[in-house]
């Protein structure tokens, strides 16, 4: 037999190697009982399997790896509770689906999972890393319950995945948000970097573990079964820090009352990670369904409440003075920078409300703009003028401020409405109306509004203007003619005859120009009949001012450009239907005019003969003519029945084809029939 003595020229050596091992021989004596104390729930018995939901058809068996209080724990009566269970109560209640947990924690999912054949692995991490992950042999695809393509992703997957093979697909989902905190003696506030060389605790196969393996601590790691076994070991002194999830050890911290003086909780900047949800098979039906659910509960608050409830009361933060001294100056230029920026927006907002209020004023259509429940939401200048409308009027609805614009059914249809004329309160004005699409959805609506009295100017201009040109060039053509017989006769000494043609010529013109002037009374329709009555004269048809036609001047009560544009455009048309028919010895035009009992009658009638039936049924059709000639027409009698519609009167037209066409224009006078309002009231 060989003896080997280990000599040593240094006893302090000696000393410090027997000491070593008796502290490690100590440690483990002491920690043997925590070892064998592995509890996978409270109460130290197994946790027994829960069938969770009432759905119908098949129980889905469900593996969870993570038994640990606040997910899962055994209340007084023996019934599993925490934040795993009533989260998947929530999904079986909203998919009506019925399921079986099965605790089993996270030791051996293999050898789990081949006894208990589950369609639900809960409690992995998530992502996952099939590469890290214990079943990683499986192929895993991650899920984004909050996505709204993950049914199309979910396709893909399939598309893209053998189809023989699709048994063995998982499908992960986030089921639970969770954070890493560090436990420390009492009094002490160690950062991460002072417990290098340290002795730190963690749970065996914990996510922290992998996360101090990859920041160096390796050499520091000692391994424990569950967060209450590691408080049990920092509070007996053999370790300098315990790290585990935030919920569990807080937890067991309020629940183990012996060691809330002996513990403090610390929230470093460690970690966050959640635990995840695999639907194994390839069961992608059964994967969406819970992803929608997870996703509808997350949105409608169910999700957080569950959170608040278990969890809510542990998620505490502990901070040192210098970071809430860094994390208040982060807050001050945080702040600092919203205020200026929030400054400078509304500067630049209000700069731009200001051009744009400009421009909008400067713009000579009316714009009008409602939101979608058809409120009215801006107003230019020319709106309010047109409109009557005021800066009050903003957020009343359009269709009851306005009867007739009919801007709802514009937002309903989302169709635009273009050249509309119509009387809007008291406004004859050509309406635009357009919805208004962001993103394809109806936000509103635009509506542009132009004064007709603009195109009444146009036409009077078109009417008036052109009928004195043409009034001055036939008399200029009768004077010349007149000129050529007064000289033709004094050539042939005739003087006698010479002088008694002049008289005649001069006694017809004044009495014609006199009986006008003296029964109308209306200086610019006078005028307009003037040139007309020339007009007739040079083309040969015979004009007559019926003799019984009386008028006074009611140009206070309705604008002599409407009544201009009346009487022009029918003596005009009338003009042109004699025209078309052939001027004869016959042809002739009648107008009379006059007022009475409140109205103002005029009637125009010629004999040329050419209306019918299949004609006058869109006679006042816009665009709408008969006439064979270059220039745009069909536009006369259409203004005309609007220019009389808004002033409430009335447009009818007579007739016998072949014969005569007669129309009769009625147009009440607004002051004289409120007094005959006023007298019929007694």
């Amino acid at each position: 037999m060989t003896i080997s003595i280990i000599r040593t020229s240094d006893g302090a050596e000696m000393t410090r190697i027997f000491r070593a091992v008796l502290r490690t021989t100590l440690s483990l004596f002491c920690l043997m009982p925590v070892l064998w104390s592995g509890k996978p729930a409270a109460g130290g018995e197994a946790v027994p399997d829960m069938v969770i939901g009432t759905g119908e058809g098949r129980t889905i068996r469900v593996l969870c790896m993570e038994t640990q209080p606040p997910y899962l724990q055994i209340d007084s009566r023996g019934t599993m509770r925490g934040v795993y269970v009533d989260l998947l109560e929530l999904i079986a209640q909203k998919e009506k689906m019925r399921f079986l947990l099965s605790p089993r924690g996270a030791g051996d999912v293999r050898n789990s999972m081949y006894q208990i054949q589950p369609e639900i692995v809960l409690g992995s991490l998530y992502p996952v890393d099939p590469e890290q992950e214990r079943f990683g042999y499986l192929p895993v695809r991650n899920l984004d319950p909050i996505d709204p393509g993950m049914a199309e992703n979910v396709a893909r997957i399939l598309e893209n995945f053998p189809e023989n093979e699709r048994d063995s697909l998982c499908f992960a989902l986030p089921f639970l948000w969770e954070s890493s905190t560090v436990f420390l003696p009492s009094g002490r506030t160690d950062g991460l970097n002072e417990l290098r060389g340290k002795r730190i605790c963690v749970v065996a196969g914990a996510p922290e573990e992998k996360f101090l393996t990859n920041l160096g601590f390796k050499k520091e790691i000692m391994h424990c079964p569950s967060a209450a076994d590691g408080l049990r070991i920092l509070a007996s002194g053999m370790c300098d820090a315990f790290v585990c999830e935030t919920f569990q050890g807080r937890y067991q911290l309020e629940q183990t009352r012996r060691y809330r003086y002996a513990v403090d909780a610390r929230k470093l900047p460690l970690q966050s990670y959640e635990r995840g949800l695999v639907v194994l098979h390839g069961d992608a039906a059964m994967a969406l369904k819970i992803g929608h659910a997870l996703a509808e509960m997350k949105l409608d608050g169910r999700y957080n409440a569950v959170m608040n409830k278990w969890l809510g009361q542990y998620d505490e933060f502990l901070l040192s003075p210098q970071i809430l001294v860094q994390a208040g100056c982060v807050v001050l230029l945080f702040i600092g920078a919203i205020l200026f920026w929030n400054h400078e927006l509304k500067r630049k907002i209000r700069i731009a409300a200001s051009e744009r209020d400009r421009i909008l004023d400067f713009v000579c259509d009316g714009i009008l703009a409602v939101d979608p429940s058809g409120r009215i939401t801006m107003l230019n200048r020319i709106a309010k003028l047109l409109l009557d409308l005021k800066d009050s009027d903003v957020g009343k609805i359009a269709d009851e401020m306005i009867p007739g614009l009919d801007i709802r059914r514009v937002i309903d249809d989302c169709q635009p409405v273009y050249n509309l004329e119509q009387n809007l309160r008291e406004a004859l004005v050509s309406c635009n109306k357009v919805p208004v699409f962001i993103n394809g959805r109806c936000y509103g609506a635009i509506v542009t509004l132009r004064d007709l009295s603009e195109l009444q100017a146009m036409a009077e201009e078109m009417t008036g203007v052109k009928m004195y040109v043409e009034s001055l060039r036939i008399h200029n053509h009768e004077f010349m003619n007149t000129l050529q017989a007064i000289s033709g006769l004094i050539q042939l000494g005739q003087y006698d005859k010479a002088v008694a043609y002049i008289a005649a010529e001069t006694d017809s013109s004044q009495s014609a120009h006199s009986f006008m002037t003296e029964r109308i009374k209306n200086a610019a329709v006078c005028g307009v009949l003037m040139g007309k009555a020339g007009l007739c004269r040079e083309q040969g048809i015979n004009f007559v001012l019926e003799a019984d036609s009386s008028c006074a001047d009611h140009s206070a009560e309705i604008s002599e450009r409407s009544l201009v544009i009346v009487v022009g455009n029918l003596m005009q048309n009338a003009v042109e239907a004699l025209q078309e028919k052939g001027v004869d010895e016959r042809a002739e035009i009648r107008f009379s005019m006059y007022d009475e009992s409140g109205y103002i009658f005029l009637s125009v009638r010629d004999n040329a003969g050419l209306m019918n039936a299949r004609i006058a049924e869109r006679l006042f059709d816009k665009g709408f003519s008969t006439k064979k000639k270059g220039r745009p027409s069909g536009f006369g009698l259409y203004t005309i029945s609007n220019i009389v519609t808004s002033l409430g009167g009335d447009i009818s037209v007579d007739f016998a084809e072949g014969e005569y066409t007669d129309f009769t224009v009625t147009i009440p006078l607004p002051k004289k029939q409120e007094g005959l309002a006023y007298a019929g009231s007694y």
